[in-house]
């Protein structure tokens, strides 16, 4: 058997909880709610979409242009008409400067519904009472599992929760700033693999 399916899988910020390819747990967002945020983004045409499925990612037909950048973050995607239970959209900009639309974007979405950037590109829309942070939780105590038996990697403000969950959450030196306030600790940034140097010390005892 693959050893994938005994490895637990978290996704969509902590909307979707897989072991393998069995569904644990999902966060879904309300019909009404996807269509709302949908007719915000359409008020910027510069804007670009991907509707986040439990059974696969979908962009709007008029954004097939996108596809080459929805393949590089999703293995399962669709140009389709969605029949699907949404747990996240994520809004990107392709001029990389998406903070621009963030007051805006926040300021139109229901109550209930929140907006987090990741990254100077995306925006994710979900519901304000998920994060990476709660699927950790619902991890360790489905598992039996201590904060201090645990470690994480983030950089972003969507893994701000995800590294207080945890002993030994570690930043990279490129994170936004109240990402490194958070952290166990600070490590080398992306662009230096600072990730893997980090897990080679680690399996070596250096924490």
């Amino acid at each position: 058997l693959p050893i994938s399916n005994e490895m637990y899988f978290i996704g969509e910020n902590g909307s979707y909880i897989a072991k393998g390819a069995k569904l644990i747990s999902t966060n879904t967002l309300k019909k009404e709610q996807v269509q709302a945020v949908i007719q915000l983004v359409e008020k910027h045409p510069e804007l670009n979409m991907i509707l986040c499925g439990v059974k696969s990612a979908y962009c709007l037909s008029e954004f097939k242009h996108l596809e080459s950048v929805v393949r590089t973050y999703y293995c399962n995607y669709q140009f389709v008409e969605i029949d699907d239970e949404i747990m996240k959209i994520a809004i990107y900009d392709p001029s990389h400067q998406i903070i621009r639309y963030a007051d805006d974007i926040a300021r139109g979405l229901d109550k209930g519904v929140k907006a987090t950037t990741s990254g100077n590109e995306w925006i994710d829309i979900q519901n304000e009472d998920i994060n990476k942070g709660v699927a950790i939780k619902l991890l360790q105590k489905k598992l039996n599992i201590k904060p201090e038996e645990c470690m994480a990697f983030g950089d972003q403000m969507n893994d701000y929760e995800m590294l207080q969950t945890v002993k030994y959450g570690y930043a990279m030196a490129n994170a936004m700033p109240p990402v490194k306030e958070v952290a166990y600790q600070v490590i080398d940034s992306n662009e230096n693999d600072g990730v893997i140097l980090k897990i080679k010390e680690i399996l070596k005892g250096n924490y």
